[in-house]
């Protein structure tokens, strides 16, 4: 009987609500220093996005980018500035030392510089480039419910006290402005599911609370 219940439940309310649940933000606004918003989105990932799940990650936030784009019309410089820093990266030999595996730092940084420049050509009056680095965690689940970064996730489960230890999905956020040398970072989870492609509106709660800071958000069209 409980696993009729079950699929009765699954099959009024939509597998998403109950395996896939949208990730909601529960932490305090970002703050940023002298920010300037306008209505150009400008983030890049970091080279380390780029392998296994990281980049199903990756894929999966873009896709949900380019939806919150269209809701909130907003133009999405991701592609051209992504392009203009991996180029400059390969050009300078890789983003990786071959001997330690290690992010070569120095290299990073000024192809962030260059990215930066190429977006303020572009428009005077823009200030943070938003650089994202997509960081592993294992967090508690207990009664299917998930608190990790300052975001809240549920997922169906059988059993009313199972506890488990989830691998999970967050992402380190950096406003990036070549004059602040704080270099301070925020962390915000991301999903504690397998990253879903089809699924376009996901992560809205996440890019609301990240881009806040820098976009003009009004009601979405």
């Amino acid at each position: 009987m409980r696993a009729l219940l079950m699929m009765l439940v699954l099959a009024l309310t939509g597998c998403k609500g109950m395996y896939h649940s949208d990730p909601a933000v529960v932490s305090e606004p970002i703050l940023v220093g002298q920010t300037s918003k306008s209505n150009a989105i400008a983030y890049v990932w970091l080279p380390t996005a780029n392998t296994g799940m990281k980049a199903l990650y990756k894929e999966a936030f873009n896709n949900n980018m380019i939806e919150f784009s269209k809701q909130f019309g907003l133009s999405n410089h991701y592609s051209e500035l992504q392009d203009h820093f991996d180029n400059f990266i390969i050009e300078q030999g890789g983003a990786f030392n071959h001997k330690t595996g290690e992010l070569k730092a120095e290299v990073v940084l000024t192809g962030l510089i260059s990215t930066y420049n190429q977006m303020q050509q572009q428009q005077t009056g823009f200030k943070y480039l938003v650089v994202l680095h997509p960081v592993d965690f294992k967090t508690r689940v207990e009664d299917g419910y998930a608190q990790w970064h300052g975001v809240e996730q549920q997922m169906l489960i059988a059993a009313r006290s199972a506890v488990e230890y989830r691998d999970v999905m967050s992402l380190k956020v950096q406003y990036f402005d070549p004059s602040d040398e704080a270099f301070e970072y925020h962390l915000i989870g991301l999903d504690m599911h397998s990253p879903n492609l089809e699924d376009k509106t996901k992560y809205f709660d996440v890019i609301k609370h990240i881009f806040r800071p820098v976009l003009k958000l009004q009601a979405p069209n």
